[in-house]
């Protein structure tokens, strides 16, 4: 008798078991939702104690051909390769070739003093140098495809004052990595390019990770922004060489490899020097690399974005999983994918999909009207969990909308960006383009002026000031 209500017990246990999902389904259920909304394309992994569990591709690569991604479709990652080129500064750390709190006028002559003797290559890992982003200079912005190696950027990097004193204060620098770039070439005496394919693609097998010849690379995603209005965007021409800071094409398997060997083995670097980079180079922070990899409290969680691309990386390393999800649509589908995908892993039930944060804007407009919209903008944008905390998203919608002659839209947008940030010189002068495009030109120039009186140094605002006084 209790022999066989053994046998009926665990043949109920095995059915109940059989019946749970496991992680590869809910991780496949999870990336449909996004993908059958269209909110989602790209290729998402997991991987768990060394083997490959999940490694999917949905959506388009390329929309105007049909063509489908494929796990061997190559993405760019982005910021994501921010990690090769921090590897191979601890790598020359290991081998005493620098050392962390050394000026960065120990191994580049370019700077004047105040910048050379006061940066240190481990302000400028953990964002604390004081750079910028090369990105917003105006000769950059007038013509990305001149820039081609590490010494042309760092000619715009050097023309510009830091901002802030070293040390004092963090700011997300592409510029600073640019400069660490420059740091490996002189010491290695190799292009940047030589020694990241000898330090780590060669190493790693990784085949299908390009820095170089971007413009012959086969097998390559079109990334595609949406706009406000839902409209599909291809962004090739914001399209630039890759450099130490971002702008590698890659793939699921590849990345895999690296995070894999990083993680796991002593390939890249050892234990030490892991945990440096792990601890993003914090010298306050004292956990060792025994402690990172045994707490379940800790994980790495990293993400890449690039105009019609973004990308995420979660690591749980006491776990031994890793997710690794790329998308040829604009930030911040990876990464909304990627936190769907850590909720999984952590046994939680992950979010819903929601409505890309711009096309919600927009069709907050277009339902509730201007004034109620900006009365309860916040409590609109909260109830939904929309995280905002700039004058950017509202910026990007009304330029959005300019940009497809939806003028009166436009306006309205940028109106709500001037009430919610009155102080800001930027939201006027984006106001008062929208209203010459519209033809309205006295209003345009109240609000380029009201740009100039809050910004002085605006000098896009003096030259439109000045053609359209000469009309009136």
């Amino acid at each position: 008798m209790f022999k066989h209500l053994f046998y009926i017990s665990m043949s109920l246990f095995i059915i109940l078991q059989s019946c749970t999902p496991s992680i590869d389904s809910k991780i496949d259920d999870l990336v449909k939702m996004y993908s059958n909304k269209d909110y989602f394309s790209g290729v998402v992994l997991y991987a768990k104690d060394g083997k490959i569990v999940y490694n999917k591709a949905f959506g388009l690569s390329n929309h105007e051909e049909s063509i489908n991604n494929t796990i061997e479709t190559r993405f760019n990652i982005g910021s994501l390769n921010k990690d090769f080129t921090y590897v191979l500064i601890l790598q020359l750390l290991s081998e005493d070739s620098l050392k962390l709190d050394d000026p960065i006028g120990q191994y580049i002559d370019d700077f004047d003093d105040n910048i050379s003797k006061k940066v240190t290559i481990r302000h400028i890992l953990r964002h604390a140098s004081g750079f910028g982003d090369y990105g917003m200079h105006p000769e950059y912005q007038k013509n990305r495809t001149k820039f081609k190696t590490v010494d042309d950027l760092l000619k715009l990097i050097v023309s510009e004052p830091l901002l802030f004193k070293p040390g004092s204060n963090r700011y997300y620098s592409n510029s600073g990595f640019i400069v660490l770039g420059k740091i490996i070439e002189n010491i290695t005496n190799k292009p940047y390019a030589d020694v990241l394919q000898q330090r780590i693609f060669d190493p790693l097998d990784m085949k299908n990770t390009y820095y170089s010849h971007l413009d012959t690379l086969t097998n390559r995603a079109t990334g595609y922004i949406k706009s406000a209005t839902g409209k599909l965007i291809k962004t090739i021409q914001f399209e630039n060489y890759a450099t130490p800071a971002g702008g590698c094409y890659s793939t699921t398997g590849d990345l895999y490899k690296f995070y894999s060997a990083l993680e796991n083995t002593d390939i890249l670097l050892t234990d030490p020097h892991k945990k440096i980079m792990y601890v993003y180079a914090n010298p306050d922070i004292k956990l060792t690399w025994e402690k990172i990899i045994s707490d379940e409290s800790i994980f790495n969680a990293k993400a890449g974005g690039f105009e019609g691309f973004n990308a995420m990386v979660v690591e749980w390393m006491v776990k031994g999983e890793i997710a690794i999800i790329l998308a040829n649509y604009d930030e911040p589908v990876a990464e909304e994918v990627g936190n769907g995908v850590f909720a999984i892993m952590r046994n939680l039930k992950p979010e819903k999909p929601r409505l890309p944060i711009k096309q919600y804007v927009y069709n907050l407009l277009n339902k509730d009207g201007y004034d109620y919209m900006s009365m309860h903008f916040d409590s609109l944008m909260k109830s939904q969990n929309y995280q905002y905390e700039d004058p950017w998203l509202l910026n990007q919608v009304g330029y959005d909308l300019l940009h497809e002659n939806l003028f009166e839209e436009a306006i309205q947008i940028f109106k709500l960006n001037v009430k919610r940030y009155p102080k800001l010189a930027n939201p006027y002068d984006s106001l008062g383009e929208a209203y010459m495009k519209a033809g309205e030109n006295e209003l345009a120039v109240e609000n380029y002026s009201k740009s100039l009186e809050l910004d002085p140094t605006n000098q896009n605002a003096i030259n439109i000031i000045a053609k359209l006084m000469e009309k009136q």
